[in-house]
This record gives C-alpha cells, sequence and structure tokens, in this order.
C-alpha cells in the first residue's frame, strides 16, 4: 500500500481527492494551498474535462518536482438511481480510475462510509447526511466550499491528508 510506504519519506507530495461523478469534483493540496477543480466528463457548463484537470495537476507537480499521489472515492450505483444515472455514475468513475492510471498517478480508492465516519454526521442518510457534510466542509474551508457538489472532495481530501500525519 503506498499511504504506508510514503509515510517514512520526506517527499513534499501534491495530494489529490476525487470525488466522482457526472459533474465531479477534484481537490488538492500543495503545501497549504487548497486548489478546486470542477469536472464533468464532457467539459461542458464551464466545467474542466476530468482527463484535462488531471493532466494539469500531474505537469504541475513534475514542473514543480514534487510527487503526486491520488484517493478517490469508491463509488457505487443506488437502487434510487435511475438507469441512465447509475450509468453515467459508474462511466465517470471508469474514467477517473482511467485517467489516473493512464498518468501513472498512484491512487488509493476508499468507501464514502469509511472518510465520511471520521466526520461528525450522526446516524443521518441522504440529503440530510450530504447537508451536513457540506455545512463541515464550509467551517473547515471557508473559502473553497461553495456548494454540495465540491464539499465531498474538499472532505475527502482532509481524510486523506490525515493518513500523512
Amino acid at each position: 500500500m503506498y499511504l504506508e510506504n510514503l509515510l517514512t519519506t520526506n517527499m513534499k507530495t501534491l495530494l489529490i481527492a476525487i470525488d466522482p461523478g457526472a459533474s465531479g469534483a477534484i481537490a488538492s493540496n500543495n503545501n497549504g494551498k487548497i486548489t478546486l477543480i470542477r469536472f464533468s466528463l464532457d467539459g461542458k457548463d464551464g466545467h474542466h474535462r476530468l482527463e484535462d484537470a488531471l493532466a494539469h495537476l500531474k505537469d504541475y507537480a513534475t514542473t514543480h518536482n514534487v510527487g503526486v499521489r491520488a484517493i478517490l472515492e469508491l463509488v457505487h450505483s443506488s437502487p434510487q438511481m435511475g438507469v441512465r444515472s447509475a450509468f453515467s455514475f459508474g462511466e465517470s468513475f471508469g474514467r477517473c480510475k482511467g485517467a489516473l492510471r493512464a498518468l501513472k498517478i498512484p491512487f488509493e480508492l476508499v468507501r464514502p462510509q469509511l472518510w465520511q465516519k471520521t466526520y461528525p454526521v450522526g446516524t443521518c442518510q441522504g440529503a440530510e447526511r450530504k447537508k451536513k457534510l457540506y455545512q463541515i466542509a464550509k467551517d473547515m474551508f471557508p473559502e473553497c466550499a461553495k456548494s454540495q457538489d465540491t464539499a465531498d472532495a474538499l472532505l475527502l481530501l482532509n481524510y486523506f491528508e490525515k493518513q500523512f500525519k
């Protein structure tokens, strides 16, 4: 597991956290500078294309001679999703994995239940849970957490950073 190996080094590393979805978000931290990139599969609606966003972050790390590591939320479709949205959700997750592999960015998968239990959201589910996570993200990252769509990426990044301490 690469996280264990990284803990024993003093290498500067650009950390990347990815919340997949048809309109997902990537949060990164380079020495305290948080960057948030919204992406979509097609690059429409003012969002970046997923592959372009990850390539930009990889180029940044290479140019600045720092390592790069990613964490990707291991998501699954749910019975509430329609067939079309479940397919799109799965496509986004697969493209995230494929882009990370193509760019040779080492990554870990983490289930939402694992990283979310590190935040005080109690037993609530669904929209109420998302709302609480968004409030936590706003409190932790007031300059970055502008919507529920980006909150998970920021909290996932925070979870990832704790793995290095």
